[in-house]
């Protein structure tokens, strides 16, 4: 440990955890800022000084914040917990893994930092080490329910339908009123095709909380999708409201029940920065000079029977060869139909990234010099 390390006054310190712990963070901020030019070498503050930049969104601020925490106390597991949290919110998602692991390394049985790996594996698009992840911290913490809902989420984005209905049901044994787990639960349901019991857990996830757009599109999606009308009269200005403020809804789920394109495109725009933020990798692609043939890239998770790739295989069979060179890349679960068999031979290059990190996705997009 750094031998300049000191603190200041314990009371001075109290102040500052009684301003976090009412959650005044530009305060404590201000008050930290102060109490860190006269004691720079304060693991404490540093600390909660971090602590409160990351709860305004502060996340470069707060990088700097943690990293000095971790250099003062190269042996306080938090500490690198806070720094992985950090350097995931900063987009280095590597970086981020590596501090948990030293987390780990200084407490092993910390449930919480196995969550976070989890969380960062999962960002990285890594699923099955984000499923060992978030199963290493139930073990330590069975009952752990945000652990147990982000576990069912990554069985569903692995097409493990039956075990994430499991483990969602268990979470709601757990915590019986959380309207995003009934959500979650609805979308499996209804993939399965009870409708029914889909609806069921959509119903509940509203009435647990009103102002959930998400829920509130999807079960009238649903409706829709069982042909049961009766919510169309009396929710029509309701339908034309959703998506568009400050919650993120699946753009498609009012796409034939809302006639504005206005609305249709801020929908989408709000759900692509609420699921993917700024692309951190976009000034990859900005290319120089260029020789040859133009390369086109489509990407897409459905290349099979379905109503868009049977409407575009025509358009990717009639590109001028002599022009374009066409690849196309499928990150999706296959399924090895006839328009899939179709659509791979259209293509000049074919590359299946079902079960591909995004990183590696990119690397190879960047590889490939798609323009």
């Amino acid at each position: 440990m750094n031998s300049t390390y000191k603190d200041p006054p314990q009371e001075k310190i109290n102040q500052l955890l009684l301003i976090n712990s009412q959650k005044n963070f530009p305060k404590l901020i201000e008050e930290s800022r102060i109490l860190i030019s006269k004691y720079p070498n304060s693991f404490i503050i540093w600390t909660l000084f971090g602590i409160a930049n990351t709860n305004l969104q502060k996340n470069k601020i707060a990088l700097k914040a943690f990293k000095k925490a971790t250099d003062l106390n190269p042996f306080d597991y938090n500490a690198f917990n806070n720094l992985g949290l950090s350097l995931k919110d900063n987009g280095y998602l590597e970086d981020a893994i590596n501090s948990f692991e030293r987390a780990l390394k200084l407490k092993p049985d910390f449930f919480q930092t196995y969550y976070n790996l989890g969380l960062a594996y999962k960002a990285q698009g890594n699923l099955r080490k984000a499923r060992k992840a978030y199963e290493h911290s139930l073990k330590l913490q069975p009952d752990y329910h945000k652990a147990l809902n982000n576990l069912g989420n990554v069985l569903k984005d692995l097409n493990n339908f039956e075990e994430a209905i499991i483990v969602f049901k268990k979470s709601l044994s757990i915590k019986p009123n959380d309207s995003i787990t009934h959500n979650n639960l609805a979308v499996l349901l209804k993939k399965k095709g009870d409708y029914l019991g889909a609806l069921q857990a959509y119903d509940k996830a509203v009435s647990i909380n009103p102002n959930y757009e998400k829920a509130k599109a999807e079960r009238i999606n649903l409706k829709s999708y069982i042909a049961d009308w009766s919510f169309y009269n009396e929710g029509r200005q309701q339908i034309s409201l959703l998506g568009i403020s400050n919650q993120s809804i699946m753009p498609f789920s009012l796409l034939a029940l809302d006639d504005s394109p206005k609305r249709h495109r801020l929908r989408s725009e709000i759900y692509a920065k609420a699921q993917f933020g700024k692309p951190k990798l976009a000034s990859s692609f900005i290319s120089g000079e260029k020789s040859g043939k133009i390369k086109i890239g489509y990407f897409s998770s459905d290349y099979k029977e379905h109503p868009v790739a049977l409407l575009i295989s025509k358009v990717i069979r009639l590109h001028n060869r002599e022009v374009f060179d066409i690849y196309g890349y499928s990150l999706g679960q296959p399924k090895n139909d006839f328009m899939r068999v179709e659509l791979v031979r259209s293509f000049d290059v074919f590359k299946d990234f079902h079960n591909t990190k995004n990183n590696d996705i990119m690397k190879v997009v960047r590889e490939d010099k798609i323009d």
